[in-house]
């Protein structure tokens, strides 16, 4: 493996290095994973260069305590040699328990070699456990990709149920909700960027217990 540090536009911070106004380091210094796929898989959303697409897209809308719809969109790439002739999603959504809410499977789609698609699906969830910095529930979206019987990938996406209004005041799930800000530059001596996620989830901790701190 080999890295390439020179100024890009695909990845931040998006302006020449020279200009930042603060410190940036160069090298590897997150987990990186190598990733083998059946010829038949959900595509990266960078790779595919999909405008508004690629990849696994999931969002929610006419978000109440008592309904939430969930719309999903699977972009499924065939960098096979042959046609497949009957690729479908499967998707299965768990809640914070655990226990599955909704469930379904698209209806079978033609893909040629070389050929991708975005596969939509809709899901309805009752009385839904709302997403607040409160209390962050989250559900587990778990994406099978099959070619006939054969399932050829697999994908896991956690998202937060929650309705977000952007006026004069922002407003969270129908409610107004005041925000306080706070600027972190994740730079530790010896280490850089190089920082653990433990220590990172140790200071977004520290940042939300100033919060509730100052506010008291």
């Amino acid at each position: 493996m080999r890295l390439d540090n020179r100024d890009t536009q695909l990845c931040p911070p998006g302006k020449p290095l020279a200009g930042l106004d603060f410190s940036y380091f160069g090298g590897l210094y997150r987990g990186a994973r190598l990733l083998i796929t059946d010829p038949l898989h959900i595509s990266d959303p960078l790779r595919a260069n999909c405008v508004a697409g690629g990849g696994l897209f999931v969002r929610t809308e006419q978000v109440s305590a008592s309904n939430a719809t969930v719309l999903v969109q699977t972009h499924v790439l065939n960098e096979g040699a042959q046609l497949v002739g009957a690729c479908v999603v499967q998707s299965v959504i768990a809640g914070p328990d655990g226990r599955v809410v909704a469930e379904g499977q698209s209806l079978p789609v033609m893909l040629p070699a070389g050929g991708g698609q975005h596969i939509r699906q809709r899901f309805e969830i009752r009385q839904p456990q709302l997403w607040h910095p409160d209390h962050p529930w989250l559900y587990r979206l778990r994406s099978t990709v099959l070619n006939g019987t054969q399932i050829t990938d697999t994908a896991t996406t956690r998202f937060g149920v929650k309705h977000i209004e952007l006026g004069h005041r922002l407003r969270l799930n129908g409610v107004e909700f005041h925000l306080r800000g706070s600027n972190r530059h994740q730079e530790y001596p010896w280490l850089g960027n190089a920082l653990s996620p433990d220590a990172a989830r140790r200071d977004a901790q520290k940042m939300k217990e100033a919060a509730s701190t100052s506010s008291a």
